[in-house]
């Protein structure tokens, strides 16, 4: 095995940490679209009759509502996020709604919209997809306000 010199060893990996944090100085931060770019325009919406307790909730969710305003509102703020980060914020004492959506050429999907966390599951075109909007915690409550400043 041949013996490696330790000032060059060293050059070379001081150029390397250089050469690294000049790459990363110009990175830009990934900013990801909302529901509305990147998938399209919502046309008619179909909602359900009630809000419902969550899969797994025995949450009562008398007092929450679902109206057409809320779900594009969702729609035009919310963006992608990973399964693994929704599972992190699923609340077991969660409210949902599951309005029918409408997408441009007759395609339909399916959006659960969950209450205290802000996410959404949208099952489309045989895939399920997580979307978060932050400012959508307690979108179902009697007081949300979609036009209220955040």
């Amino acid at each position: 095995m041949a013996m490696m010199q330790p000032g060059l060893n060293l050059r070379s990996a001081s150029l390397c940490l250089l050469a690294l944090f000049q790459a990363s100085a110009h990175a830009q931060p990934m900013k990801a679209a909302p529901i509305a770019r990147s998938i399209g325009p919502l046309g008619a919406i179909t909602l359900p009759r009630a809000v419902e307790p969550a899969p797994g909730s025995d949450a009562d969710c008398s007092g929450r509502v679902i109206d057409e305003q809320r779900v594009r509102y969702f729609w035009n703020h919310a963006v992608e996020g990973p399964a693994s980060d929704f599972q992190r914020d699923f609340d077991l004492a969660d409210c949902a709604a599951s309005p029918r959506l409408h997408l441009r050429k007759g395609v339909h999907a399916m959006l659960r919209l969950h209450d205290a966390t802000g996410w959404g599951i949208l099952e489309w075109k045989g895939a399920t997809r997580y979307f978060r909007c932050a400012s959508c915690e307690g979108i179902l409550g009697r007081n949300f306000r979609p036009d209220a400043p955040r």
